[in-house]
């Protein structure tokens, strides 16, 4: 048998090298009865070429995985009288909220582009109250999302029967003028 020769053995080495960090890795950072998320860093051989890449969030529910899903463990928020789960995604800076029946396979879709905040972040479940988010309410066709941080609160009506954000409404602390909050509804400051 001859040897490999040095030059062989070096391009050989490069080769497994390149290949092995072209592969992303995974990672499960939240099961449960319903959903699988998973983080997948980015391959560190596109590190190179672009530093300021970073992993992307997956969630499996029912079969069907959803990639970039904004929040972080469950990434979700339950639904149980309408026996549903509630998430976010983006994609090419378009925020959609997805509400997937979890016993009829069923998904409904709202578009955040027109009219939404879609502010999803911190701890899901939170208590009313509490930062994070939490659903406020749930009346037939309708449920309300609040997103409460230190200075800030969101809330958003989605509307199930039209698949569009009812209405929107923030109160935002004035970082200028303690105590001061400023108020929008639907876009536009109000008084």
């Amino acid at each position: 048998m001859k040897p490999i020769n040095v030059k062989t053995a070096v391009l050989l080495l490069i080769s497994i090298l390149t290949a092995t960090s072209c592969i992303a890795q995974k990672s499960v950072v939240y099961r449960d009865q319903y959903v699988t998320v998973e983080y997948r860093a980015v391959p560190s051989a596109l590190l190179i070429l672009n530093a300021h890449l970073s992993g992307t969030m997956y969630l499996t529910v029912i079969g069907k995985t959803y990639k970039n899903v904004w929040g972080s463990g469950a990434c979700y928020l339950d639904l149980p009288t309408l026996d549903s789960i509630l998430f976010v995604t983006r994609l090419n800076d378009v925020e959609t909220y997805h509400i997937v029946n979890i016993k009829t396979k069923k998904e409904i879709d709202i578009d955040a582009r027109h009219g939404g905040l879609c502010i999803f972040t911190g701890p899901k479940g939170a208590p009313p109250g509490h930062i994070g988010q939490y659903i406020d309410n749930i009346t037939p066709g309708k449920i309300t999302v609040v997103d409460r941080q230190a200075s800030k609160m969101t809330m958003e009506v989605l509307n199930l029967e039209s698949k569009t954000i009812e209405s929107a409404e923030a109160f935002v602390d004035d970082d200028l003028h303690p105590g001061k909050m400023h108020h929008y509804v639907n876009g536009k400051e109000v008084p």
